[in-house]
C-alpha cells in the first residue's frame, strides 16, 4: 500500500493492545461506581448493576475478565466516597 501524505487516510486498522483494553473498562467501572454511590446507591446495589451492566454488554463474549474485579472497584470507590 502506499504511503498517503495524510496520517488520517490510512486505511489499516489499529494494532489491538488488550492490556489499555483492560484498562480502559476498569476506568469506565471505577467512574460508574463513584457516580452511582455520590447518587446514593449503596456498595451492594451499586455491585448488581454494574454486574448486571458488563454481563449484558457482553452478552455474546466469552466472560471478561473485569467482571470478577467490579466488587474491589465498588468496595475501593466506596471507601474513598466515605472518607472525609
Amino acid at each position: 500500500m502506499p504511503a498517503f501524505a495524510f496520517s488520517w487516510w490510512n486505511t489499516s486498522p489499529p494494532k489491538r493492545n488488550s492490556k489499555q483494553r483492560e484498562a480502559m473498562y476498569r476506568q469506565d467501572l471505577e467512574q460508574q461506581a463513584a457516580l452511582l454511590l455520590r447518587l446514593g446507591r449503596t456498595p451492594k446495589q451499586v455491585k448488581a448493576r454494574l454486574t448486571a451492566n458488563v454481563n449484558w454488554e457482553f452478552d455474546l463474549h466469552s466472560r471478561p475478565k473485569h467482571l470478577a474485579e467490579i466488587d474491589k472497584i465498588v468496595d475501593a470507590a466506596a471507601r474513598r466516597h466515605d472518607a472525609p
